[in-house]
């Protein structure tokens, strides 16, 4: 997972929820395993993730790219 995600950044807030960001738009979450998300049509490098709680979570990346979101829901700001 990691190698091939090529990820950049992770953020948790306990051994069972953490999340983590990477080239070509990668976001994953773990809960005693990594699961790939589907945040909407990115390319770009995702650089920082910050976990304000479990379900509220901020990304930043390449080119200003802002992402916010859940497990279902994200918002995408450029």
């Amino acid at each position: 997972m990691y190698a091939s995600a090529g990820l950049r950044a992770i953020f948790g807030r306990a051994w069972d929820q953490a999340w983590a960001v990477g080239e070509n738009g990668a976001v994953w979450f773990y809960d005693g395993g990594w699961y790939p998300q589907r945040v909407g049509p990115l390319g770009e490098h995702l650089n920082a993730v910050w976990m304000v709680s479990w379900d509220d979570l901020w990304v930043v990346g390449a080119g200003g790219v802002i992402l916010h979101g859940n497990w279902s829901l994200w918002e995408y700001w450029r």
